[in-house]
């Protein structure tokens, strides 16, 4: 009877699928006209445009398009709470308390209100630690990118701008993919949840295969979103290539081809379906070494590839899969090694690693780049990491690069071209804080006025406070630097220099004798007391 549900369950899903690809099949004209909006879908229009004016970091924006919505709907609850949120970004903590307030009035019972208020207990997100995480997350080291998170929300939950990504990524560490389809189903559950919000909870579904149909199926259903269409259509396909497919599949894979018949990949897994035989042995255990993998026990998985290509040397799979798992060890070199080794021996499949290999040898150069640069080699460093910024990387790592690259050019006196990368890469990802406090500073060396740029008109209140802080620090080491060489030469006005440097930099540890040491110097040099 249990067999028989579940059978119930598997062919209703594969119907779904195949709806999801007659949508794709639509011709244009079937959306040529559309009915006057009703109220809600004008709601749902507004919480999408909040949630991309979130994503460029246009904070003010995203609160007007919530407060359209408050404007006629006062008691909203998840406009209030997105609002609530935006506050607390800003550090507006009255405005976060009256719209906790309104919240509990609205709705005793929703759970929203409590969550501003653990947020306002726990206090702002450790930028530092965040951008290692998301540069983890990059790389594939989910568990360690996990860590770093948890760091950077001081112990406490995500908040809500950070839920999607934080939930994506537990989802690829070891052990944490239910928890994270459980709090992604609750935020593709809320009323008026984002086009994103739902792609990251479809896309969670298929890393598992006991729920990769139904993922599949959601992702047909997104591909038509303007907002995610082309990024869920990727992963509805490469979903279907990790489903173990059966003959109830058939149906679903044959509409797929007709809408798309030169995709050769998907033609040949489905006649591999349709050919009897008996499971490799070999591949299963390649199998079971990625599940493994996916629990966090790479060394683990390893050692069970390895086990494979003591039977079969050149198995390729296994070769590939010692490389995949290397890549989440951040041991790029080793990634890289066995990818290309896979590559060579299996060149009709190089495309399924080019992605891997593509991150491993980005990370690996980067990774090179960062240690020229701490040695002072930053020359060296730019050579190495220019093409990465020109060229390469998907379009998360590229926006690391050029904001890397930016830095060396500032550090080396270049502030218009370093000013052109920090522009490059907050237009890939205008929430990074390293590229926003770059800009300000080659634009405060340049004598520009920061008030009129549009990409610093909305920096949080922490981040302005660092820029402000970096900038005054890197003023005082260049005036203690012209002291210095005015020692001898010049006590009187190496000890005016000493002075500005301390009223600019003040760093906290500094103790008074320091200060005092300072002046002293000079003093001495010029044969009188102390200052």
């Amino acid at each position: 009877m249990k067999q028989t549900a579940c059978s119930g369950k598997t062919g209703a899903i594969a119907s779904v699928l195949a709806g999801a690809v007659v949508a794709l099949l639509l011709p244009n004209s079937a959306y040529a006209s559309y009915p006057t909006p009703e109220p809600s879908a004008v709601y749902g229009l507004l919480f999408e445009q909040a949630a991309m004016w979130r994503e460029r970091n246009r904070l003010d924006l995203a609160a007007q398009s919530l407060r359209k919505i408050l404007e006629s709907q006062p008691d909203n609850t998840e406009a209030l709470f997105q609002l609530g949120s935006i506050e607390l970004q800003n550090q507006n903590f009255d405005q976060v308390r009256a719209t906790i307030v309104r919240l509990k009035q609205a709705d005793p019972t929703d759970a929203r209100a409590a969550e501003l208020e653990r947020a306002m207990a726990v206090g702002q997100t450790d930028e530092v630690a965040l951008a290692e995480a998301r540069r983890l997350a990059a790389a594939g080291v989910y568990d360690r990118a996990i860590s770093a998170y948890q760091r950077a929300f001081r112990g406490g939950p995500p908040p809500f701008d950070l839920a999607v990504e934080y939930y994506e990524t537990l989802a690829g560490s070891g052990g944490g993919w239910e928890e994270a389809r459980l709090r992604l189903k609750a935020l593709a559950d809320r009323s008026f949840a984002t086009s994103r919000v739902k792609f990251a909870y479809a896309r969670v579904l298929t890393y598992n295969e006991q729920t990769r149909r139904e993922g599949i199926a959601l992702l047909g259903n997104l591909a038509s979103d303007p907002a995610v269409g082309p990024a869920a259509f990727e992963a509805m396909r490469q979903g279907m290539l990790w489903l173990s497919i059966g003959p109830q599949d058939r149906p679903f894979f044959e509409s797929y081809l007709r809408r798309f018949p030169g995709d050769t990949v998907m033609r040949e897994k489905l006649a591999g379906m349709l050919k009897p035989g008996k499971q490799d042995p070999l591949a299963a255990a390649v199998t079971e070494a990625y599940r493994l993998s996916d629990q966090g026990l790479n060394d683990q998985a390893v050692a069970r590839f390895e086990a494979v290509l003591q039977s079969d040397p050149s198995y390729v799979d296994a070769i590939a899969g010692i490389g995949i798992v290397r890549l989440r060890q951040e041991r790029f070199i080793d990634a890289r090694d066995q990818l290309m080794k896979a590559m060579r021996l299996a060149p009709d499949r190089q495309t399924e690693w080019a992605q891997a290999l593509d991150t491993a040898n980005f990370w690996a150069s980067y990774r090179e780049a960062v240690g020229l640069r701490d040695r002072g080699d930053l020359a060296q460093a730019e050579k190495l990491v220019r093409p990465l910024a020109d060229r390469t990387g998907t379009g998360t790592e590229r926006a690391v690069a050029q904001a890397f690259l930016a830095d060396l050019l500032r550090r080396e006196g270049k502030q218009r071209e370093a000013e052109g990368y920090y522009r490059d890469a907050l237009g890939r990802d205008p929430t990074n804080k390293d590229a926003l406090a770059g800009l300000y500073q080659v634009l405060t060396a340049q004598g520009r006025d920061v008030r009129s740029e549009p990409l610093l008109a909305n920096i949080d209140t922490t981040t302005r406070n660092r820029i402000q802080s970096d900038a005054s620090q890197q003023a005082g080491e260049r005036l203690r630097v012209q002291a210095k060489g005015l020692e001898n030469s010049a006590a009187d006005r190496a000890e005016a220099l000493y002075r500005q440097a301390i009223r600019r930099q003040r760093p906290p540890g500094e103790s008074f004798r320091r200060r005092r040491l300072l002046f002293r110097t000079a003093a001495h040099r010029r044969g009188r007391g102390p200052a």
